[in-house]
């Protein structure tokens, strides 16, 4: 077997002298290395560009400076900067990626191994010239070079494929069936993994990245626009009303999740418009020049965003018609978008199933969407973790507000994103429906 290193994009590097090298970490850490000896220099060089085996070092004259150029390599190693470009015996090529720190390289196995199967969470991408596997639980991304590969074949040949065998068990991507067994989900376990630090990926691009910030983010400023609807403009609650609540720890104890709902009794048009003040509204906003306004409601939104927007239908109310409703945030209105009434049937049908198959109507029900790519345009890789992050966080704020105004209210485990996007007109992949809340007297 063939092995060539070669420093991956994790490790750049920005400038190759006899003084010394800089090198760029994970696109943001600077690091500077003293090389003292061109050799090493022509040793960096070949690590960066083409690649190199180990037995080459052995150029170097001083065996301090090869010793040197060993321990500097297996420290780059060890972090995970050096991807392993592999020609088995077997003639596929095939890459080794690392993509967490404390890597070992796998340990070559002769003879089979009975009992093997294919991990219930290992998965497969192509590129233009390659297949390659991964796997949340994995220290690596394997790249082989063929893209007709087939891993059920490795199985069926395993005596002629011994090599590729071992890095496929070292990396997780098969398991023996005894072992094979995980009671994560695959995309639980997935999404979990790659939105933290430290688990089976590395630490680059992730966070404020702005890799996806659109030209013109300007237009992502702000709030939707309703052209030609309905207006009902929300009053404000008055001095009185905010301070005839109950103590904050009260409320804390007070919150819970309640599914019955009064057959007769509704709520007012100023308490919608109170319980909206309180959860929904934008309390300041702060103009930043290339940048997204940064925002405050009474909830958090990573970096001040707040792409949630907040949608109402209203099933039963003295002041409202039945139909969706969306909160305009900045004015603290209503619009009335006029949705037909097969999908405020099936949305609230929905709704009653995920609260329990209760009998009455929930009378409002908010659904919260999101403006995902406000929150794309900044964050990497945590973009969506934010936005679920965000919708906790607002149903707890509606919990205790709905406990604080003697609301019965309860968050909804499920929700059907495509229905309430065809019921309002949008893509689902641009606003998509991330949380539903019902409340009511």
């Amino acid at each position: 077997m063939e092995k060539i290193l070669k420093l991956n994009n994790r490790f750049a590097v920005e400038k190759i002298s006899s003084d010394e090298c800089i090198f760029l970490i994970d696109g943001l850490k600077k690091a500077t290395f003293i090389p003292q000896d061109e050799e090493f220099c022509k040793i960096i060089a070949h690590l960066a560009i083409l690649g190199i085996e180990k037995d080459s070092i052995n150029v170097i004259s001083s065996s301090i400076h090869r010793k040197r150029a060993l321990e500097f390599i297996e420290s780059l190693e060890l972090h995970g900067f050096i991807n392993y470009d592999l020609k088995l015996d077997c003639g596929l090529k095939v890459g080794i990626c690392p993509n967490k720190q404390n890597f070992q390289f796998p340990v070559m196995k002769k003879g089979s191994v009975n009992n093997l199967g294919i991990s219930n969470h290992t998965f497969f991408r192509y590129s233009s010239d390659a297949v390659i596997l991964e796997n949340p639980l994995s220290t690596f991304k394997l790249y082989v070079e063929d893209i007709f590969f087939n891993l059920q074949l490795v199985l069926e040949k395993q005596k002629s494929m011994s090599e590729l065998l071992s890095i496929l068990l070292a990396g997780g991507f098969i398991t023996e069936y005894e072992s094979n067994q995980c009671d994560w989900e695959f995309h639980d376990l997935l999404f979990h993994t790659r939105s933290r630090l430290g688990m089976a990926d590395d630490s680059s691009n992730l966070g404020g990245t702005y890799r996806f910030r659109p030209a013109n983010i300007e237009v992502y400023n702000g709030f939707k626009e309703c052209q030609n609807k309905k207006y009902f403009q929300l009053g404000v609650p008055v001095q009185e009303a905010k301070c005839n609540k109950k103590d904050f720890f009260e409320l804390l104890q007070a919150r819970k999740s309640s599914r019955s709902f009064s057959k007769d009794k509704t709520m007012t048009y100023d308490q919608i418009g109170e319980f909206l003040f309180h959860t929904a509204m934008i309390i300041h906003s702060t103009p930043q020049d290339g940048q997204l306004d940064f925002l405050k409601r009474a909830f958090p939104s990573a970096g001040g965003i707040h792409d949630l927007e907040f949608y109402l239908l209203i099933n039963k109310n003295d002041s409202f018609k039945r139909d969706v409703y969306y909160y305009h945030p900045q004015r603290h209105g209503l619009y009335q978008l006029q949705v037909q009434d097969k999908y405020l049937d099936e949305i609230t049908q929905n709704a009653m199933v995920a609260l329990g198959s209760i009998k009455v109507m929930p009378p409002v029900i908010v659904i919260l969407t999101s403006r995902f790519m406000k929150m794309r345009s900044k964050y990497e890789r945590i973009a969506y973790r934010n936005t679920i992050l965000s919708v906790g966080a607002a149903f707890q704020t509606m919990y205790l507000t709905g406990a604080a105004m003697n609301f019965s209210t309860c968050a909804l485990g499920s929700g059907n994103p495509g229905l309430f996007a065809e019921a309002i007109g949008v893509d689902p992949l641009e606003e998509g429906a991330v949380g539903e809340f019902v409340l009511g007297s």
